[in-house]
């Protein structure tokens, strides 16, 4: 196993040496830069990665083929604590924990809990969208991955974390879970969710704001799977041009928090 991750993390190193690659995470940097300096964050970043949290449940439920809306989730929140749905219930524990779990942006803040391991995390939120099924059996299952799931966990546990660049890590994480899926319940949300971790955890997206469609980078899918070096630099590129785009939605987020509301174009 410890020669298989070495094997992983030199591979996704050499791909991050790309020029092409650098020059894109280049890119992700200066965008990031610009919302994480913006008085909107300075002040109020806490209210920011929770608005973030609404606009990450609807985006996983909606390609999961669940309407939701974000007014609709922040009037549960308020009045329930937590969204009414059961799939969108488990989709904000997931968040929560993410959020839970990654460092203040105002360091003068508490320091956050120690972090987990990319294993028992993607666990963790496995157990967490799980959580509110209606199903008791599910439910009592949620923490045993096994067989090809299991087989599948692992593998993309051991690409969260390669000490590989961020972006590159990411990227793969991505096509290969969209790839091959470990098909447990909320797939789907507990990939976004993940992804996020790793991306707010590592530092490569501290705000915390980003709003990722993962599941739309599919129809460039066939990229990552040609697993050539011009496919895969076609498709990390895919990936630092949506994160690129997520920050500009995250400047919308920070700048409406500082007017103190809701942009309407953000839902």
């Amino acid at each position: 196993m410890a020669s298989d991750n070495i094997v992983l993390t030199s591979l996704l190193t050499q791909l991050g040496e790309s020029p092409q690659i650098k020059a894109a995470a280049a890119d992700v940097a200066g965008a990031v830069r610009s919302v994480r300096f913006s008085t909107g964050l300075r002040r109020s970043w806490r209210e920011a990665r929770t608005e973030a949290s609404v606009h990450c449940v609807c985006s996983s439920l909606h390609a999961a083929g669940i309407t939701v809306y974000p007014d609709t989730i922040r009037r549960e929140v308020v009045d329930l604590g937590e969204p009414a749905s059961w799939q969108a219930r488990g989709a904000w524990r997931a968040h929560a924990d993410v959020m839970d779990h990654v460092p203040p942006l105002n360091t003068r803040d508490v320091a956050p809990r120690p972090a987990p391991s990319a294993a028992a995390m993607l666990a963790r939120l496995r157990r967490d969208v799980a959580s509110t099924h209606p199903d008791p059996a599910v439910r009592a299952h949620a923490g045993i991955a096994s067989g090809s799931a299991g087989d599948a966990e692992r593998l993309l546990a051991n690409i969260a974390s390669a000490n590989a660049p961020a972006l590159v890590v990411l990227a793969v994480l991505i096509g290969q879970w969209l790839s091959d899926p470990p098909g447990l319940v909320g797939d789907g949300i507990v990939r976004d969710a993940m992804v996020r971790w790793v991306a707010t955890s590592r530092g490569f997206e501290p705000t915390g704001t980003a709003v990722i469609d993962t599941a739309a980078l599919g129809e460039m899918l066939h990229h990552y799977r040609s697993g050539t070096p011009e496919g895969m630099a076609i498709w990390v590129g895919a990936v630092s041009r949506a994160y690129v785009t997520a920050m500009s939605g995250a400047l919308a987020i920070s700048q409406s928090i500082l007017a103190g509301r809701t942009d309407p174009s953000l839902g």
